[in-house]
Formats: structure tokens, sequence, C-alpha cells
């Protein structure tokens, strides 16, 4: 259940565990286990009551869990912006840890950003260093944070010699367009304008889809403005104005345009230019920001349907207002907390008329998921494709490229539902679970498209990686290749190895014994697929025990003068308790709750 991240049952279970304490070291397994469910539920407080009540078990001491309780316990206080508990208990793990070179690493760069969250910048350069020295992942992060520390300490030609090694260094970073601007602004407020305008032309060049391209071109704009060049100044600050609604650069822009017209004598020209844009009038500023306050005021206090009713009554005063984006997005949030989920779609939606802001990113994924989870999934493709080209969040381009990789896949692009699941497998910091899923779709690609021998292939590799239903999908999917290729000795094998390797996944094995059903008949045995299918029929009451009826009823009609066999000593070996598949196979808990996907979206 926990490696289904079903979390909630896992919590369930180890519970019930809990009240058989026969094994000393099984008990506080359980109680670990409780831990990292609840962390990643976010429920920190329980997270952290089992965390140590796990670390004072005596039988922990000395287990592989128990150094992993030291780095669960950081992350909650982390988290939770503890930082100097977050630093006592990473830098246990540390010392601790001998073997889990990844979380070692991943530990020293959470002490060192500890340290820099806490504005102590000499520490956390040299847990940054440590990371670097040790090398296993993120160290262009760890030099990027260490040129911020140097500038934070006023240590400007360090920063810039450090932001362009990291350049030089890591041509394809994550963090280039961050570093080039970091570099320009460090140019800017230290009184050297040429190198900074060749700096924030970087950014605008190439990054165009970064948020500190509107900050580039407004501080470009200002360079100018200060040397007396207005007219080069004032295309830069039109296009932050007209272009990037709703954030503080187009306001200030927009403020440095009416200071250009006036200091020309042309205050008509500057109302002409708001009223030909729709700008919000800025003498209504004052009213325009008390209106929207009332609505974000019930939006932050939790009433939801008040909040929404307030940025409607907002924007129908200032359709064009300062705020009109922010209203735009978080009466959609509202909404999508409402499960009003196609009143939702419209606020994203409007958002991405614009080009990039602050919202873009966080309305694409919002939109994307809501659209595939109605299952249009054309309409979620456009929007993970669009979160593809835009996306500065790893984690978003992450969920992205994992969108696009299901939505092709459910509509019969394999190619590239191929392509993503590729893509995802060659990522950085990809969740173990969804690695599993692009190699399992990846095999489902090759198997649609009628390459067995491929499916084949990468079915073995998805079994070999997961033992989840996902390893239960793909067993599955391995003996009906052999069904396929009428190997249906070797089906059946693998068929009855469902049970043994997967017992808890009633839908898999049900399909599974469907296709034996169908074996026995390409067999002559028709006897043993009518009691096979009676058999699924007795004991699970799930949607496929339709199918079950339809083939039973089929062949019933088939063969009616069928003469049942009197020996069934063929199906007592085959199959558990007194010829049936065993009745807790197909238990279904009907409060099983799944958060594979997010957001958690229901049923309106």
């Amino acid at each position: 259940l926990f490696h289904d991240l079903r979390f909630k049952r896992a919590v369930h279970y180890l519970k019930r565990s809990d009240k058989f304490p026969i094994d000393p070291k099984i008990t506080s397994q359980a109680i670990f286990w409780q831990a990292e469910a609840y962390a990643r539920m976010r429920k920190w407080k329980a997270a952290e009551e089992h965390y140590k009540l796990f670390l004072d078990a005596p039988a922990a001491i000395g287990s592989r869990e128990f150094g992993l309780a030291h780095y669960g316990l950081a992350y909650v206080q982390f988290e939770n912006d503890q930082y100097e508990p977050a630093i006592n208990w990473f830098r246990k793990f540390v010392d601790y840890e001998k073997q889990d070179s990844l979380r070692v690493n991943d530990g020293l760069l959470r002490i060192a950003d500890s340290y820099y969250l806490q504005k102590e910048n000499k520490l956390a350069i040299q847990y940054y260093d440590k990371a670097i020295k040790y090398n296993k992942f993120d160290t262009d992060y760890a030099i990027f944070q260490i040129a911020v520390c140097y500038g934070l300490d006023g240590q400007n030609a360090s920063k810039i010699e450090t932001m362009k090694a990291m350049l030089d260094n890591y041509p394809e970073t994550d963090f280039a367009a961050d570093a080039k601007y970091e570099i320009a602004e460090t140019y800017f407020f230290t009184d050297n304008p040429q190198l900074a305008i060749v700096f924030f032309d970087k950014v605008i060049k190439e990054h165009p889809n970064s948020h500190y391209v509107r900050k580039a071109k407004l501080n470009k704009g200002l360079l100018f403005y200060n040397q007396s060049e207005d007219e080069a100044a004032m295309p830069l600050f039109e296009d932050v104005a007209e272009n990037y609604p709703a954030t503080e650069e187009a306001k200030e822009a927009l403020m440095k345009i009416q200071k250009v017209y006036i200091e020309r004598g042309d205050v008509p020209g500057f109302e002409a230019y708001v009223a030909e844009k729709n700008f919000p009038d800025i003498t209504t500023g004052a009213l325009d920001t008390s209106y929207y306050e009332a609505a974000e005021f019930m939006f932050t206090r939790g009433n939801l349907e008040g909040a929404m009713a307030e940025f409607k009554t907002y924007l129908d005063k200032f359709p064009h207002g300062f705020f009109a984006l922010n209203a735009h997005f978080y009466r959609s949030e509202a909404a999508l907390e409402l499960k009003l989920y196609n009143e939702a779609i419209v606020g994203y939606d409007h958002i991405l008329e614009f080009k990039k802001n602050a919202f873009t990113e966080r309305s694409l994924m919002a939109a994307s998921s809501i659209y595939f989870f109605q299952e249009k999934y054309q309409d979620a493709l456009l929007r993970f494709t669009m979160l593809e080209e835009v996306a500065e969040e790893a984690e978003n381009l992450m969920k992205a490229r994992e969108g696009l990789m299901r939505c092709n896949y459910l509509l019969n692009n394999f190619e590239e539902a191929h392509k993503y699941a590729m893509k995802l497998k060659r990522s950085d910091k990809v969740p173990e679970r969804t690695l599993q899923e692009a190699s399992l779709i990846s095999a489902k690609c090759a198997m649609a498209q009628g390459n067995l021998r491929m499916a084949e292939e990468r079915f073995k590799m998805t079994l070999l990686e997961a033992n989840n239903e996902i390893g239960a999908e793909a067993l599955y999917n391995l003996a009906n290749i052999h069904y396929l290729n009428d190997s249906l000795e070797k089906a059946q094998s693998l068929i009855f190895e469902m049970v043994n390797l997967f017992p808890n996944y009633a839908e898999w094995i049900t399909r599974s014994f469907l296709l034996l059903a169908d074996a026995y008949v390409k067999q002559g045995e028709e006897f043993q697929a009518k009691l096979t299918l009676q058999n699924l029929i007795d004991n699970y009451d799930g949607e496929l025990q339709a199918e079950a009826k339809q083939k039973l009823a089929e062949l019933e009609a088939a063969e009616p003068e069928l003469e049942e066999r009197k020996d069934g000593e063929d199906w007592e070996v085959q199959f558990e308790q007194e010829g049936k598949v065993r009745d807790d196979i197909f238990e279904v808990d009907e409060d099983e709750e799944y958060e594979e996907y997010e957001p958690n979206l229901e049923e309106e």
C-alpha cells in the first residue's frame, strides 16, 4: 500500500499491527513506516511523533531505518521552517549514515540551506562546499548558492566570478537564467550599466520563458531612463506594462511611462495611452486595492464561497484592474477547493491568454490536472505541452512530461508517449513510482504497436523495477503476450505467479484469470474455463464480474451438451481452497483512498 502511494490505508494497517507486538523489531518498523506515511501526507506533527517514538525504541538501534528516521525528522523540521533543529537532525544523519550517499549529499545541501535561510552565510558556504566535494548531484545549485551568499556579504566581485564559473562549467544548468540575471543586477547596482545591459540581454534572448525576462526588460529600461535615453527606455516600459499585467514590474513600468509623459509636458498623451490599452486609472488605485483586499481577506480566512463572490465583484468593477489576474487566479483556486471544476477552468484559462506571469505555471498545472481528471485528454495535452515549454520549476517540468506521457498514451499517440516516458527515465529526481510507470507505458506502447518482442523485454524490465500495482499490470501483460503467441503453458504459469507475487491486487488477478479461461478454451479445456469463470463470479464483485458472466454465457451457449468432467483433481492442484481462488484475493475495500494524482480532484 505504501509503495502504491495509498498512505492512509498503509497507516491503517500499520496501526493494526501495533495490536500484536510479538516481535519488537517488527513493531518498531511499523512505527517508522507510519512516520514515513505521515510525512508523505505532510502531516508533520504526527510524523514527528512517530519518528521520535521509533528512535526511542531499543529495537530500532542499528537498523537500516535508524538513520532514515534522523533524515525524516530533519525534513519535518525543515518543512516547518524550524531550521536550527533541522540542522541538528541533518548533521546527526550525515554523521551516522555511511552507505546512502545520495541522502548524505541531500543532507549537506539542506544544512547549507538552513544556514542560508538563517542568514548565516559563512556557515552556509561551508556546507555548500562540502556538498560540492561530495559531488553526487545538484553541484550547480550549490555553486549558485555560494555566489548568492557572497553577494549578501557584499563580496560582489566574488559573486560575479562564481556565477560565471558555474555557467562555464554547467552550461545546461537549470539556474542559467537565475545566474545571468543575478550578474546583470549586480552590475546594475554597482554602477556598471554597459555590462548590466549585456547580461540583461542574455536573459531576454536566451531565456524567453523565464520570469526574469520582465525584470530584465524593466531594469534595462531604467538604465536607459537614468541616462536620459527616453526613446530607448519607452519601448521597454511599454512592453512590460502591456505584456506582463498584474505584476509589480508592470505597475512600475506604467509609473515610469507616466513620468516620461509628464516630463514631456504631455499629460493628455498619457491619458490617451492608458485609455487605448485599457489600463486601470492610476487615480482609482486606492479603490481598486480596497475591493481586491476585501476578497483576498475572505480567501485567506477560508471563506471560499464569500471569496468567489467578492472576487467576482472586483472583476465586474475593475475588469482591467491592477489585481485582475490575481482575482481570476484566486477565484479559480477557491472554485477548485470547492470542486467547482468548470468554474475553476474559466479563470485558469483566462490567465493563459496573457504572456507568462506569476500565475502561469500554477494555472497550467491546475488546468491540465482538471482536464485530465475529466478525461478531456486533448485539452489536458495542450496545457501539459504549454507547461513543458514554460516550466522553470523542475517539479513542474517533471509533472508536465508525466502528463504528456499519460495523455499521449490514452490518445493512442504511442510514439509520443514512449518519447516522454524516455524523457522521464533520463531525468534527475523523478519519483520511483513515476519511473516505474514510464517503464510500463513504454512497454504498453510497444505492445499497442504490435511489437510483442520489444514489449516483452520492457514488461520484464518493469517487473524488475516494481513490486506494486504497476508490477502486477506488467506481469499480466507478459502473460497476455505469451497467450497471443500461443505459448499457453507459459501464460498459465505466469498467471499462477500473479497470486503469489501480487496477492493484494484483485483487479489484475481477476484479469489474469479471465485470460486463463481464454487459454483453457484455446486448449479445448472448456470445463476448466467454465470453472475458472464461475469461481470469479462467486468470489469477485467488481466491474470485471460482468465480463466473467458474459464469457461464461458464451461458453455455455456454444457447448450446450458439454459433459462436465467428474475428476476435478487438476483444478485442485492449480487453485487453493477446494478448487476456488482464495476469497481474500478478491476483497475490494470500498473505502480505499488513492493518492497518486495531484491535485486530489473529486467528482462534483
